[in-house]
């Protein structure tokens, strides 16, 4: 038997035994969890967005370890992609931080600025409203990412350097593990207001850091050596 067939078999199997699951456990019960946070929700965290209430709020050590990730993520693309760089020879195309067209469309690379532009709004507004909308941090820090890798993959523009980078990201968790221990020890007496800027401020971070790794790890898997991390 062929090593697809073994896959599709075990995906067979795994996905079977999922369903099967799902329809042995009948109607859900009461959730005294879910009725707490849909009452209460907005009430003591002041985000009408309770996806963010819970994980900006409820569950902010599960963010925390989340931001750890990412930044661990990064840690280990930029060593293998110091190794790797060691052991080839390629000239990095961005370094020069010079346009390089290479037979693109003119109009096109000229469109790219109105472009630019719409996609850090839309960022900035996703993660400025995640408290009260789909959205936050996350999701933004990803939209804006797209700014620094639409630019280097149709331009051969570096918006954003990996020693610059590594530096931003390392900062903003630093940023995100203080507000957030700040908030553990001292919400407790928190009015509405307080809650809302504690959630404003703590998106915007989180923001920052998503954008940064995720810019850093397209970054160090396009150049072909990398910079000098301090």
């Amino acid at each position: 038997m062929t090593q697809r067939k073994i896959g599709l078999l075990f995906i067979l199997l795994v996905g079977g035994g999922l369903f099967a699951g799902y329809f042995l456990m009948g109607a859900p019960g009461p959730s005294p969890l879910f009725d707490a946070v849909f009452s209460r929700g907005l009430t003591e965290t002041g985000a009408e967005n309770l996806v963010a209430a819970i994980y900006l709020d409820y569950r902010l050590f599960d963010t925390l370890l989340e931001a750890l990730l990412l930044l661990v993520s990064v840690i280990g693309v930029s060593q293998f992609g110091s190794l790797s760089g060691s052991e080839r020879v390629h000239p990095n195309i961005a370094s020069s931080g010079a346009p390089r067209h290479d037979g693109a469309s003119r109009i096109m690379i000229g469109s790219l600025g109105p472009v630019y532009l719409l996609i850090a709004l839309a960022g900035v507004y996703t993660v400025v409203t995640g408290m009260d909308g789909p959205g936050g941090g996350f999701q933004g820090g990803a939209i804006l990412a797209a700014i620094v890798i639409s630019a280097h993959f149709a331009e051969g523009r570096q918006l954003l350097r990996l020693q610059t980078g590594a530096r931003l990201e390392k900062l903003m968790y630093a940023l995100i593990l203080i507000t957030g221990m700040v908030f553990l020890a001292s919400s407790g007496g928190w009015s509405y207001r307080q809650h809302r800027l504690y959630l404003l401020i703590i998106n915007v971070l989180i923001g920052a850091k998503v954008f940064s790794g995720l810019s850093m790890i397209y970054l160090h898997f396009m150049a072909g050596e990398t910079e000098d991390e301090a």
